[in-house]
């Protein structure tokens, strides 16, 4: 018959004071107001019992023969379990929680493991991924409860290369873990992308279909081109500001090229064409002014003389007319 141990503190120091100068942890805390497993360096299980619960224990009872005066006996796990013990200490559960709901849960013996298969996925929550928090699988010593961490997901990754106004030349929407990457090798107007995205740093590359943008100097009358089977296949995309957004295979390449019909050489040559028309306006105006600006300058030039030749032909007149005067005298 177990009897209960009211002072838990008091198990612990005597812990510390039987096992000095050897690291001491509490591995197990099943049923604490009864007992508690320790372990030191020695990898010795011990149980603790405090000298003032002693004495209210049966002389015969299985806590008694594991007392000594000191407080403390060394017992290897096995020993420890073969006495008439609760199955509390040779059993431990490991249980899998998501928001407080439970996901699954193993019984398990001392120093027992689960295995990759046995650890339950995280249940999907929107906007979010879950991971389970780290713990040693792989050596169980105690009951353990994992409650499921969530953080948001990234909504999207970039690529290192840039163009000139420090625009990313190629984006990726979707979701993405933190440490997730974006690769891009450009060759011209074609791209080639892959992409890594797992929380494990030496994960293979990311294999599936994902959503691209990709920057166009002139996006509206831009198409983009696949690689599939060898050859570019025109897909469909759609203008989000400067960039041109489609879907494809990951790894994979694609190209961007000028769509068919394109007003962009007809604006362009519209608008040298119209630089052309005003040069002339403006040199035939010049050359008009200075035909305007000779004529009148001839014209005042023409006037100039006839004035001239009057006021001369005046005064011949009167040069005359005072001869006449001088001879009738």
């Amino acid at each position: 018959m177990w009897e209960e141990l009211p002072d838990l503190p008091a198990m612990r120091s005597a812990a510390v004071t039987a096992w000095a100068g050897s690291p001491v942890k509490i591995i197990s805390e099943v049923l604490p107001e009864k007992a508690v497993i320790f372990s030191t360096a020695m990898r010795t299980m011990i149980w603790i019992c405090p000298a003032k619960a002693r004495a209210a224990l049966p002389e015969k009872s299985v806590m008694m023969e594991l007392c000594y005066q000191g407080g403390a006996t060394p017992l290897s796990y096995q020993e420890f379990c073969s006495k008439d013990v609760p199955d509390a200490f040779s059993q431990f559960t490991i249980t899998f929680q998501a928001d407080g709901v439970e996901v699954a849960s193993y019984k398990c013996g001392y120093g027992d493991y689960l295995s990759a298969d046995q650890i339950p996925e995280v249940p999907e929550k929107d906007g979010y991924y879950g991971v389970w928090p780290d713990y040693d699988f792989s050596d169980i010593t105690g009951n353990k409860v994992l409650e499921a961490e969530y953080e948001e997901w990234t909504a999207s990754i970039a690529s290192a290369e840039k163009n000139d106004n420090n625009k990313a030349l190629v984006m990726a929407e979707g979701n993405f873990y933190p440490n997730a990457a974006l690769h891009l090798q450009v060759e011209g107007n074609t791209y080639t992308v892959s992409m890594t995205n797992s929380m494990k740093e030496d994960a293979p590359d990311y294999t599936g279909e994902a959503t691209l943008r990709v920057y166009c100097e002139d996006a509206d009358n831009t198409v983009i081109e696949v690689a599939q089977d060898g050859e570019y296949t025109e897909v469909e995309s759609i203008v989000i500001g400067s960039y041109r957004q489609f879907t494809m295979e990951v790894p994979g390449s694609f190209r961007t090229v000028e769509a068919e019909g394109s007003h962009t050489l007809l604006i362009v040559l519209c608008i040298v064409g119209g630089a052309v028309v005003i040069l002339l306006i403006v040199l035939l105006g010049k050359k008009a002014a200075k035909r305007r600006k000779t004529r009148k300058a001839a014209k005042r030039d023409r006037k100039a003389g006839k004035a001239d030749e009057d006021q001369s032909g005046k005064t011949d007149a009167a040069e005359d007319a005072g001869q006449t005067a001088d001879a009738e005298e």
